[in-house]
């Protein structure tokens, strides 16, 4: 996940390391943090396999008290594992809707047809787990005096509120998505010129 966040950043711009472990903390915070001591070991092996180099950073807002003006861009070859880690949709399944979520940050620097497939990919996701949730409380439900003296009453009303509630929080996803593709399909007009230069 970290190799995505710090490949997807500096698809957007160079960027000192500092800002790299500032901007992915922003990100995946408040309650897990990524350590410059993370971070710094990760581009130094991310830079030795080629994905990223050092460079100038002229700007001023860049500025800090370490190594002030050097940074990091990203190479073709980064370019490439940025995109060969937004389509890959196998990896990470128990984890994927914080990872799509840091994916539909960068839709914009894929062509539209593999936006909208990660898109429909993550609505499949979504309707699985829902779907799934929504099955085990219908179950819970078919002779709900037996499966409540079996688990005790408290425990059965807190399992079923939690399926309800797990199977009412997927649905909010897939409304997310939804909207999700509106933007991407209103805004298929114009690209982004970064996902093709250097």
């Amino acid at each position: 996940m970290y190799e995505l966040i710090i490949l997807a950043l500096l698809m957007h711009w160079p960027l000192h390391g500092y800002f790299i472990t500032k901007i992915s903390n922003e990100i995946i915070g408040p309650w897990e943090k990524v350590s410059r001591g993370t971070v710094y070991p990760l581009l130094r092996k991310m830079e030795q396999g080629g994905l990223i180099r050092q460079t100038q950073l002229n700007d001023e807002r860049y500025n800090t008290s370490d190594r002030q003006s050097k940074g990091y861009e990203i190479t073709q070859a980064g370019r490439q594992r940025f995109l060969e880690l937004m389509l890959d949709t196998t990896s990470g399944l128990h984890n994927y809707r914080r990872l799509f979520h840091i994916k539909a940050m960068h839709l914009n620097f894929l062509p539209l047809d593999e936006q909208l497939y990660l898109i429909g990919h993550y609505q499949s996701y979504c309707q699985t787990a829902m779907h799934h949730q929504t099955q085990e409380a219908r179950e819970l439900l078919e002779d709900p005096e037996q499966r409540r003296a079996e688990m005790g009453g408290s425990f059965f009303d807190s399992v079923l509120d939690y399926m309800h509630y797990t199977a009412d929080s997927w649905k909010v996803e897939l409304e997310w998505c939804a909207k999700l593709r509106e933007r991407v399909t209103g805004s298929s007009g114009t690209t982004n010129t970064q996902s093709t230069s250097h």
